[in-house]
């Protein structure tokens, strides 16, 4: 004999419209509320729920009750904010234990919280004060009904609360072009709530899918999908979920966004990116090993190479180090700074220089995930390219180098296979006549204990600008900016596809291929609009930020040829080189702003770089004129 039922129990309501529909539907109700699973969620509800201590967050509650849980650190949910009206934006791989999990992790912070969500999870009697009830089918009055919940959801969020939402509205699920599950479209409705309340943004992303049992009824219909998410609730006694909480994105940095669309685009990006900060903390698996093994350079984990010891002390007595750079001539001391000075040289004048600069390049490197492997990091372009070093007196030691290989010299002592980025990338005179007299960039370091100190590197640089105001020919520099293979794939990926969109010159650029082609690989859950929505480098530094933990960001030498106008001609993996990802980068320094010429030129060397500039131009245009005359 049936046991009566609980009135906590969960039931279908009856849809029948006459007495012989709704005696029809009352006869197959048991077996259907069966199938879908709901007869054993009502047990565990009522056997276990319910027993739990109701004081308790409902979350908490179900989490107890169904024996499952998530793994998330102190230190993540340190990121909600607590106070203040915030919206939740999560993804929705689950269908319910992703809103219980997210109900009890806000909980922990502040109990304000409720759901927009829909009408299934909102019947459950322990937690339908928790839910603004929303019908994703559209059945009847339900735009009305919809409507009035998001009214009641955005005064909440003015009333300085939080609110919960998984914009796709729908579960995550696969499609017959696509076998990797993942939400469906986030609604718009969500940013244009988020835009009229004010509120901060807080993206929040669970790992994990249903069966593939579900994924295939899905394809099916979503109806079936809907129905069997009591069956997938029945699956998660003694799972762990892993959550990643992202940053807290305030209003003013939403405001850019004009189109609920793109704010929508830029949501779902920085909730989706957050997966590849869990995929961070895995070991190697098989599938990406296959990667690795297949050559791909931007894989989030390298094979470990085999590296030579590398002197921890200079193979050089410091007095004759010293003695040799302090007896280079007046006129190769670029500039001076209290006890630092920079300096430029060529190889056969500090042999002990050189090889102190290899060392201190290879520590410097390893330090940042690349490196040769080698103990001392020179090769044979250093015999005939000059060395700019910053050189501290006070303590006797380099701080840190740049190589400078001038291409007029070059050529015309080596070749065009004298530069050291022909190694790297395919390309012949054309590209360096198209360029004219310019300055091959490379090598450059900063050694670790001054790394934190914004001076070494901004002293390197206006020792370049005083080298280019001495020699003004050189207009352009160009050379390899690396992106360490330490970053994760993701990063990588985000960073490149951002310089490819907007940092690129197609006209130079189809004078360079790589030698070793960077594999172009969409990141998972990401459309075209994704990149889109990411609007500048501090677009690109958060997202990097966010998926490297706050371990790395944008690589500070991108950063600068960035700021100095550059632009990006091409990329290449560089085997030799732990497989840093190199983008070849190009700066034309006459357009840099006047302020930046200045700053690094010094007042005195702007004014004749700028000069030689303005005179080589108009001897250029007396002779194009003198040409046209002679020809008429």
């Amino acid at each position: 004999m049936r046991s009566p039922r609980s009135p906590h129990e969960v039931h279908f309501s009856n849809p029948g419209r006459n007495r012989f529909e709704r005696a029809c539907f009352a006869a197959v109700r048991p077996t259907l509320e069966w199938v879908i699973g709901m007869n054993g969620l009502n047990r565990l509800y009522v056997d276990e729920v319910l027993k739990t201590d109701p004081e308790l967050p409902p979350g908490r509650r179900f989490l107890m009750g169904f024996g499952c849980g998530y793994l998330v650190s102190d230190e993540e949910i340190e990121r909600i904010p607590k106070e203040g009206p915030l919206v939740v934006v999560a993804n929705h791989p689950f269908g319910g234990l992703d809103a219980m999990i997210l109900d009890d992790l806000i909980s922990r912070v502040r109990p304000d919280v409720r759901f927009l969500a829909n009408g299934i999870l909102a019947n459950v009697p322990a937690i339908k004060d928790r839910f603004f009830n929303v019908d994703p089918f559209g059945g009847k009055g339900a735009p009305s009904r919809n409507a009035r919940s998001i009214r009641r959801a955005m005064d909440w969020i003015r009333d300085g609360h939080i609110l919960g939402v998984f914009p796709a509205g729908e579960v995550s699920s696969i499609a017959w072009n696509r076998f990797t599950p993942t939400d469906g479209p986030w609604n718009p409705i969500i940013a244009k709530m988020i835009k009229q309340t004010g509120a901060t943004v807080l993206p929040v992303f669970f790992e994990g899918s249903n069966s593939p049992r579900f994924h295939a009824a899905g394809l099916l219909s979503p109806y079936l999908r809907t129905l069997l998410l009591g069956r997938e609730l029945l699956k998660v006694r003694g799972r762990r979920v892993r959550v990643a909480i992202g940053s807290p994105l305030p209003v003013q940095q939403l405001d850019r966004f004009s189109d609920p669309a793109d704010l929508t685009s830029f949501l779902r990006m920085r909730t989706f990116v957050l997966r590849s900060r869990l995929e961070r903390e895995e070991p190697i698996r098989s599938s990406r090993l296959r990667r690795i093994l297949r050559g791909d350079p931007a894989s989030s984990r390298r094979q470990p190479v085999s590296m030579e010891p590398v002197p921890t002390v200079p193979v050089d007595p410091p007095d004759k180090l010293a003695a040799e750079i302090l007896s280079l001539p007046p006129e190769q001391v670029l500039l001076r700074r209290g006890d630092q000075r920079v300096i430029f040289a060529e190889a056969d004048q500090i042999p002990r220089g050189l090889r102190e600069i290899g060392r201190l390049r290879e520590i410097s490197f390893r330090a940042a995930g690349e490196g040769t492997g080698k103990a001392c990091d020179l090769d044979r372009f250093d015999d005939w390219y000059l060395h700019l070093i910053h050189w501290n007196d006070a303590t006797g030691e380099i701080v840190g180098a740049y190589r400078l290989g001038p291409t007029d010299r070059i050529l015309e002592r080596q070749g065009v296979d004298g530069l050291y980025t022909r190694t790297l990338f395919h390309f012949d005179t054309q590209l360096i006549e198209e360029l004219g007299p310019s300055l091959e960039m490379g090598r450059s370091f900063i050694r670790p204990e001054y790394q934190r100190r914004s001076e070494p590197l901004m002293l390197l640089w206006k020792g370049i600008g005083r080298f280019a105001s001495l020699h003004p020919r050189y207009r352009k520099l160009f050379g390899p900016v690396s992106i360490s293979a330490d970053y994760h794939a993701t990063s990588t990926r985000l960073l490149l596809s951002f310089l490819k969109a907007s940092q690129s010159v197609s006209g130079l650029s189809r004078l360079v291929r790589p030698r070793k082609p960077v594999r172009n690989v969409k990141p998972r859950d990401w459309d075209p609009s994704t990149i889109g929505s990411i609007r500048n480098l501090e677009d690109v530094d958060e997202l990097v930020r966010e998926i490297e933990r706050n371990e790395r960001a944008v690589p500070v030498l991108v950063r600068q040829y960035l700021k100095l106008g550059g632009v990006f001609l091409g990329f290449n993996v560089d085997p030799d080189f732990s497989d840093v990802v190199d983008g070849l980068v190009l700066v034309d320094l006459l357009k840099m702003s006047r302020r930046l010429l200045r700053f690094y030129f010094g007042e005195e060397g702007a004014v004749r770089f700028v000069d030689h500039h303005a005179e080589a131009d108009k001897g250029l245009q007396q002779a194009a004129a003198a040409s046209a005359e002679s020809a008429s």
